[in-house]
């Protein structure tokens, strides 16, 4: 993996993303077959976003990217400053984009026998952000439930094929997002790319255990605590969460998005008044 040093700003403006020291175009963003990641989806990843310019917490992404490289035994050649420098010339290179999704990769590199990890592969892509549609804040998001815990949760791995199937299934019935509960112990997770929250008697209740701890539920609780809002983080037991008065996820991409029924449960018609609260929280954090 080449230095940062190598990351200048004489490459063309199409060169929108980085690859292994050097700015690249989309069609330049190819790893081997023999990659990890391509051979058994070992590989970290995070993800943010990035809004008129503003990268939207940056410092806890990267220090959950780093969490993850050295869960799965990958070496990052990058210090958290290169890394922020980067992604900030990314931001700039794809300036004409005014909101942006942007993904940092580190692959298991080449194996020479199909297991061992090799030297990895790194890239940031930058992409146009695409979010859920506006009339789901106003409506609430349809969910479904689907049996699944990942295995080293707190890890943002590359092995991403379970999260691929669930959204098919919730994408065929007009759901938004499936969350993974324990069939045997009917205990909810996660969903596939957010945090889950519930609201009983004002209170905020969001799970502990065996989920990735996403920076936006982080943000959540805080704003929570700042509104003098009840939290207790705890299980949550299926039955819990759908007899709830309200519930919302959370996500980069997603934001807030109230959740108006699960599976076949209705939760609520309207957007509840914590979560109301919340949102309008958040609004304004995000202009800060």
């Amino acid at each position: 993996m080449s230095n940062s040093k190598n990351h200048g700003t004489s490459a063309r403006p199409s060169n929108r993303h980085f690859k292994n020291g050097a700015w690249v175009t989309e069609d330049e963003l190819v790893i081997s077959p023999l990659d990890l990641a391509v051979l058994r989806g070992f590989g970290v990843f995070d993800f943010m976003t990035a809004t008129d310019g503003v990268i939207f917490h940056l410092n806890s992404h990267l220090r959950r990217y780093e969490a993850s490289a050295r869960a799965m035994g990958l070496e990052l050649e990058l210090t958290s400053y290169e890394l922020g420098e980067i992604i900030r010339e990314g931001v700039e290179r794809n300036r004409d984009h005014a909101d942006l999704f942007i993904r940092l990769i580190l692959t298991g590199g080449i194996s020479d026998d199909f297991i061992t990890p090799g030297v990895p592969t790194f890239m940031v892509l930058f992409h146009p952000a695409q979010r859920p549609k506006p009339e789901l804040y106003r409506q609430g998001a349809k969910v479904i439930s689907y049996n699944y815990q990942r295995s080293m949760a707190e890890v943002k791995s590359l092995s991403y094929g379970t999260a691929v199937m669930a959204l098919r299934e919730a994408r065929a019935v007009g759901a938004a997002e499936a969350i993974y509960i324990d069939s045997i112990s009917s205990q909810v997770y996660e969903g596939t790319g957010s945090n889950v929250f519930g609201v009983s008697h004002g209170v905020l209740i969001t799970p502990c255990e065996g989920i990735l701890l996403g920076v936006m539920r982080e943000i959540v609780l805080e704003l929570a605590n700042e509104l003098g809002i009840g939290v207790v983080v705890r299980p949550i037991g299926y039955d819990e969460l759908i007899s709830a008065d309200e519930v919302f996820i959370t996500s980069s991409v997603k934001r807030i998005l109230p959740v108006r029924e699960i599976d076949d449960n209705v939760i609520s018609s309207a957007v509840g008044p914590v979560t109301a609260r919340l949102m309008k929280a958040l609004v304004s954090h995000l202009h800060h």
